[in-house]
């Protein structure tokens, strides 16, 4: 029972990817975050993600990561 593990994909983005300011406790706090996406359709996601990230800037990622 559960998920496959061959269906999970792990991506961790660290400092890459912050919702707030590193420099104090709060925001540090808000950084420590777990982002879940259940995808039906693995190959369209793929697909459109490569396309995405050759086109978006980093700011635009952003937005991407916390849909």
């Amino acid at each position: 029972m559960g998920i496959d593990k061959a269906m999970l994909e792990v991506r961790a983005h660290g400092e890459r990817y912050p919702i707030a300011s590193n420099e104090n406790a709060e925001g540090r706090q808000k950084n420590r975050r777990v982002t879940l996406r259940l995808v039906m359709d693995t190959d369209r996601v793929t697909s459109e993600a490569d396309k995405a990230n050759t086109t978006k800037t980093t700011t635009n990622e952003t937005a991407k990561v916390q849909k």
